[in-house]
């Protein structure tokens, strides 16, 4: 009866998810079940003497209980729902360009209207100073910049804006890539697709963006996956979701402030980045932390909704030095691991006492037969 429950509770628990993820819930819920069941059967089998011997065998029930505790606490060690993160995330990348609206070279003090995409190809630099540069689309993400391995993007002191400005242009870079005192408006984004896609996208580690504002993203400000990063003493301001979104980084973000955006910050998928000496002012979420370990260190947390940080069950991130001010929830830890404490000592005492009731059941075993010996008879029992 305990395995046709549990099993079924299990089924109904984690329907639709993978076999592990069954199996350990089923490892979590059925020996409880039966233990309870072993043990309420024999209690009540203990005085039908035409059903079972005077003195019970409890052996095999002792048995059973013993292993399923067993069963259980390896479940336990073994970790409840704790995906180990993964060490590639898939990268969502646009097309590459046909071809380039700008050769490789360098255009300082100039006002650039670009037709078509800037592409860097591999072995290519293409370096603008003191310039505005405006990406003429036709549809959105018409052109965008794209920046290859191999290729390097020199952005100083750079005002790059779309026109018209409700076509919205991508921004990849795959190679190396310097933005530096710049003012990046206009990136395209999704708003059915806000995750792993949108915005200023970095798959690279050789990438700085320092003293630059990033404003009106449709989705995110910056999105980075699989790379390492510089973002520093810059701004990022009304991101319609995440201002910057990390999967599986350990990038350096340092010294910027976020305001007024979605989620200042998501980080997921194994990350482990530094979040040092930042300014998160005004935004609907703070940061969310999922399956990664961060370190957030004297930054500033003002009047920030829901929450300025918030991690999961399977993140240890470093906390240390920060101020909160007029958030409305400070610290948000969703940890599982209590109520999976509370399960464990609950079964395990549910087991040592089926044992010690079991233990009862044969030494009222052998009284019986000791009186049926001597006396022909079983008298009743008084308690």
């Amino acid at each position: 009866m305990g395995v046709i429950v549990s099993t079924a509770t299990a089924a109904v628990i984690f329907a639709g998810s993978s076999l592990d993820v069954v199996l350990t819930g089923l490892g979590l819920i059925l020996p409880p079940f039966t233990i309870l069941t072993i043990t309420f059967m024999t209690f009540q089998l203990r005085n039908r003497e035409k059903v079972v011997p005077a003195r019970l065998n409890v052996k095999v029930p002792s048995l059973v209980v013993v292993i399923l505790l067993a069963v259980f606490l390896a479940t336990i060690a073994t970790g409840y729902g704790t995906p180990e993160p993964p060490s590639v995330v898939t990268e969502t990348i646009e097309p590459k360009p046909a071809s380039s609206a700008l050769g490789p070279g360098s255009y300082e003090n100039m006002t650039l209207n670009l037709t078509g995409s800037l592409l860097v190809d591999a072995g290519q630099t293409i370096a603008i100073r003191n310039s505005i540069v405006t990406m003429k689309l036709s549809t959105p993400k018409s052109v965008g910049v794209w920046v290859a391995r191999g290729g390097t993007l020199v952005l100083d002191n750079v005002t790059l804006a779309s026109d018209p400005s409700s076509n919205l242009y991508t921004f990849e870079v795959m190679g190396s890539a310097s933005i530096l005192a710049s003012s990046i408006s206009g990136v395209w984004g999704d708003r059915q697709r806000v995750n792993l896609d949108g915005g200023i996208e970095l798959y690279s580690s050789n990438v700085i963006v320092d003293r630059t504002r990033i404003t009106g993203a449709v989705t995110n400000g910056i999105l980075i996956s699989n790379a390492a990063p510089t973002v520093a003493n810059s701004t990022i301001e009304g991101a319609g979701d995440d201002a910057i979104e990390m999967h599986n980084s350990s990038a350096r973000i340092t010294g910027n402030t976020i305001d007024s955006c979605g989620w200042a910050m998501v980080i997921e998928d194994g990350s482990s980045p530094l979040v040092q000496g930042n300014l998160f002012h005004a935004n609907r979420h703070g940061i969310a932390i999922d399956s990664s370990d961060p370190v957030i260190e004297l930054n500033r947390f003002d009047a920030n909704s829901n929450y300025a940080i918030r991690y999961d069950e399977t993140s240890h991130p470093v906390l240390r030095g920060n101020v909160y001010t007029l958030n409305e929830k400070n610290v948000v830890s969703e940890d599982s691991t209590a109520l999976l404490e509370i399960c464990g000592l609950s079964t395990v005492g549910l087991a040592i006492f089926s044992l010690l009731l079991l233990f009862w059941i044969y030494k009222e075993g052998l009284r019986k037969e000791q009186l049926r010996r001597e006396f022909g008879t079983v008298p009743p029992y008084r308690p």
